[in-house]
């Protein structure tokens, strides 16, 4: 026994290298087929067969099973070997997941990646923002939009040289807000990936036309009609260049199509269409995405045209070519479905139209109930939320009508409830809109569904359930000037939750660097001409950079500060009998609500709520330019028509209520927002009169008028008790000359130049002498010292400040209107007119403390008219900065008429008259005057304010 164990030591080192040797081969065998495997993978994953590559990546990794920790963690002896080609490899399996459409598989393998490599990606930085790309990807198929926002942000925060992955990412995010409707954001990610191509660093053109289409669809949803096209005619020149399918051009001219719908010019439209219908049909099979788009193009032709069967009929076959298996059925289907409700609305078939919007509310609440709380909704369903919204909104107003056809107040009564429901969603769905275009077209889009609450609310207040009546008021409040609100509310919120400083100066830093960049954009010459291509592309580099950082501010602010958020919140007053308790017993309000057939007039007393109804007619914002004319005519019989009609409408319903009133504030709404009230006709038996010197034919006789832009900001800036102004610290600015180089108007091509304004010196002259000789303390700043830069410095230090210039006002870029001062290198050198500008956007992020601003100068309150913001003039933005009080001017006023008025109310203010009892007074001196008694010369000037 003993021999045997010894002869078995003695032979062991020849058994164990033995083994050792077939080990190795084994070894090498088993590396030999790995690395086959590893080749074919790689092959199959260039050459586009994701299926296939990730059956051989999955098997090349099996190998380590027996080692293996669960999931795809690889050995720590093995990673650190060959740490770079497993990162490798787990990428490109990531990403064929995702290419497959398997977003669950690869969040599991590009987790396990990112764990495995460590925080600092063991040196190979380069490969981690495409992991965390190719995450975004995983939740962008599933869905979850917060998620894939969030990573693709992550990842261009960790890379700035990979241009292809700054073009990718900037691409999918425009595709994110594009779907979830938040265009102006859409855009400037589109506009980022262009940029990629700008240095020839990464050029390719056929992503490049597809950006320029993407661009253009996005502002065409806006209604920007002149950059839509811009960027349709940029694709389309791109295209024409390169050997390009078939499917791009089709893809170029229904979005052309669409836009020629946009400017009403169907027939072109159409062709449009065929054109790209006729192009999709040379690759056959055409896929049923390209149908669906076809048939939906050509439905919207054919309801321009008020030829609804057609139009039925084309989406009815759209519905058709639907994937039943596909993600996107839900959506597609559900919106088809709307459209074919609402053209049977149109048509007044609102049993039909009922019927397809619930078959579209059946559709999307299945797949979003689980995404709905009590309070709102994940972000990551937001679209459909969306959708969702607005079948809810079309639901509410079919079930109005068709409780009118059938006369059941049942139908009614849900009608009204489903509208209060969706009102409560509409402040969420505004939060999670980033820029203020987005937030506009929305609630521009939302009116009717107030419209509704208010019909329905209306109808049942007299047909039984009068409890109901006093929701109204707060219902049309809600409606109006929410993103105006909201600004202001934000400012209070900063200035009042304990926001550090530096964070504030650094939000106003930015805002002014984003109105410097949009100004550099808009007014330098055209990027595509000679030697400023190069200089477009900075200025719009550093606007998107800015306007990302002001978004990770809000997102700081939000986060760190509680007060901030409670701040925030706050909406519109809670019940109107906040609103009657500031009210004097002398005063009443009057809001205006109008819809498609009817307006509601609100008027508020200390002791009472009245609410009319009337019914307006289809040319109803034609009468209102019609006065509007006839005061500039100044024809005595066509004003006193025109303005004894209006008045009828807008105050002879509730004037019996007015017994005791001598003060009128004044909530107008859409057009009413550009008629001076004060001018509206009370006697119907002056149509004869030759003359305009009779105070008593005009309301202006009858009431002290100012105005707000809704009840609940009036409410905040009230005091509650007469306000009298009792000492003076006055800033007057008037630049008197002005550059004669000839200026462009920012929305036309026309050319005009700014004229002197020599009454201006003696109206700032004049009224400064006043202030001194009163007691008051007064600063004048003439001609070159009338600059942006002393503008600016006197804010926060005068309770008075009076401007006596140029106005240039754009209804196409509201944010680049503005008032016209002195440059501030006024030292011999020559510059552009705009050098002496204060801008609309510059105006809002001010910090002004006047009682009393004075914008002397021509149409201070004019601007593009909306339906949920009023018009977007320059008194939202010093009212944002912080005056209380602004006096301003409806239409283009006189020199030297403006210098006499302004004297005379200024008189009426150191007599110890309220800001709108001297303007009355002052209009009243005016009319009693032959030579300056026609409207035109006196009605201009409006108070908003107290």
């Amino acid at each position: 026994m003993f021999k045997i164990h010894r002869l078995i030591l003695k032979l062991l080192p020849e058994v164990v290298l033995l083994i050792a040797f077939h080990a190795i081969n084994a070894q090498d065998a088993q590396f030999e087929a790995d690395f086959v495997c590893l080749q074919k993978a790689h092959h199959l994953f260039e050459s586009g067969h994701h299926d296939s590559a990730i059956t051989y990546y999955e098997k090349y990794l099996s190998s380590f099973n027996q080692q293996q920790k669960p999931g795809y963690i690889i050995p720590e002896k093995i990673f650190k070997n060959n740490a770079k080609q497993y990162l490798g490899i787990l990428l490109r399996l990531g990403t064929s997941y995702n290419l497959i459409s398997a977003p669950d598989n690869a969040l599991n393998v590009l987790n396990s990646g990112l764990m495995i490599a460590g925080t600092d990606f063991q040196g190979y930085s380069i490969m981690k923002p495409w992991y965390i790309y190719q995450i975004g990807n995983a939740w962008l198929l599933k869905m979850d939009y917060k998620y894939a926002i969030k990573s693709y942000q992550n990842a261009l925060a960790i890379t700035s040289n990979d241009i292809i992955l700054v073009q990718k990412i900037n691409q999918n995010l425009g595709g994110i807000f594009f779907f979830l409707e938040d265009y102006d954001k859409a855009i400037e990610h589109y506009q980022k990936a262009l940029l990629s191509n700008t240095y020839g660093l990464y050029e390719d053109p056929v992503k490049v036309s597809e950006l320029l289409i993407n661009t253009g669809a996005a502002f065409a949803k806006k209604n920007d009609v002149h950059n839509a096209m811009e960027y349709y005619s940029r694709a389309e020149k791109l295209l024409m260049e390169l050997n390009i399918t078939d499917r791009d051009y089709a893809r170029l001219y229904l979005n052309l199509g669409n836009l020629l719908l946009k400017m009403n010019n169907p027939d072109a439209a159409y062709d449009h269409f065929m054109k790209a219908s006729d192009l999709y049909h040379r690759n056959m099979p055409v896929k049923s995405d390209e149908m669906i788009l076809i048939y939906t193009n050509i439905a919207r032709f054919y309801k321009t045209r008020m030829l609804f069967d057609s139009t039925i009929h084309y989406l009815n076959l759209a519905v058709s070519c639907i994937n039943k298996s596909s993600d996107k059925n839900p959506m597609v289907i559900t919106n088809l479905y709307q459209q074919i409700g609402d053209i049977y609305g149109s048509q007044g078939h609102w049993k039909q139209s009922l019927e397809y919007y619930q078959k579209a509310f059946n559709m999307i609440e299945a797949v979003i109930s689980d995404s709905m709380t009590v309070t709102g909704f994940r972000m990551s369903n937001s679209a459909e939320i969306l959708e969702l919204f607005r079948i809810r909104q079309a639901i509410a107003r079919a079930l109005h009508m068709l409780g009118l056809m059938e006369r059941s107040d049942d139908y009614i009564l849900q009608s009204f409830h489903e509208s209060l429901s969706v009102i409560n969603l509409v402040k969420t769905i505004n939060e999670e809109f980033g820029r203020e275009g987005s937030k506009l077209l929305f609630n521009e889009s939302v009116k009717n569904l107030y419209y509704n609450a208010l019909e329905s609310g209306y109808y049942l207040g007299k047909h039984g359930h009068p409890e109901l009546l006093d929701q109204l008021f707060l219902i049309a409040e809600k409606s109006r000037n929410k993103i105006l609100l909201s600004g202001i509310m934000d400012n209070i919120a900063r200035r009042s939750s304990g926001i550090p400083d530096s964070l504030i100066l650094k939000e106003q830093t930015l805002n002014d660097e984003i109105s410097f960049c949009l100004r550099k954009l808009w007014l330098d010459p055209e990027e595509n001409e000679e030697g400023t291509h190069d200089r477009y592309v900075y200025y719009l580099n550093r606007l998107i950079e800015s306007h990302k950082e002001i978004d990770s501010l809000e997102s700081k602010y939000k986060s760190s500060s509680p007060v901030y958020r409670k701040i925030k919140e706050q909406e519109t007053v809670k019940e109107y009998g906040q609103l009657k308790q500031k009210l004097l017993p002398e005063e009443a309000l009057l809001e205006y609500f109008i819809g498609d057939t009817s307006m509601f007039i609100f008027l508020l007393r200390p002791d009472s709520l009245i609410i009319k109804r009337i019914t307006i007619s289809s040319d109803f914002n034609d009468e209102i330019l019609k006065f509007n004319k006839e005061i500039r005519i100044a024809e005595v019989k066509g004003l006193y028509e025109s303005g004894y009609h209006l008045y009828s409408q807008l105050i002879l319903p509730v004037r019996s209520s007015l017994v005791n009133v001598n003060k009128l504030i004044i909530i107008p709404d859409e057009n009413l927002s550009t008629i001076p009230f004060e001018a509206l006709v009370t006697e119907s038996a002056k149509f004869q009169s030759k003359s305009f010197t009779d105070p008593h034919s005009f309301l202006i006789n009858d009431f002290e008028i100012c105005y707000h832009f809704s009840s609940t900001l009036w409410f905040n800036s009230a005091t509650g008790k007469e306000f009298i102004l009792k000492t003076i610290d006055y800033a007057g600015f008037a630049p008197v000359t002005f550059l004669s180089e000839k200026i462009g108007n920012l929305d036309t091509d026309n050319k005009s130049t700014f004229s002197s304004l020599p009454f201006s010196r003696n109206e700032i002259h004049d009224v400064s002498d006043l202030i001194r000789r009163n007691g008051g303390i007064a600063h004048v700043f003439i001609g070159h010292d009338a600059t942006p830069e002393r503008f600016r410095e006197n804010l926060a230090d005068q309770n008075i400040i009076h401007v006596a210039t140029h106005s240039l006002i754009s209804d196409e870029q509201p944010g680049l209107s503005g008032l016209v001062l002195a440059p501030d290198n006024h030292k011999g050198q020559k510059g552009s007119i705009y050098d002496g500008m204060i801008f609309l956007d510059e105006i809002f992020n001010l910090r002004i403390n006047a009682d009393l601003l004075v914008l002397s100068a021509c149409a201070t309150g004019s601007g593009k008219i909306t339906r949920s913001e009023g018009v977007l003039a320059m008194t939202r933005g010093f009212f944002t900065a912080g005056a209380s009080n602004i006096v301003y001017t409806l239409w283009n006023v006189t020199d030297k008429h403006t210098r006499d008025f302004m004297v005379t109310y200024f008189k009426g203010i150191l007599a110890g008259q309220s800001f709108s009892a001297a303007l009355r007074n002052a209009k009243i001196e005016m009319i009693s005057k032959p030579e300056t008694s026609l409207p035109r010369l006196w009605a201009p000037y409006v108070l908003l304010g107290k």
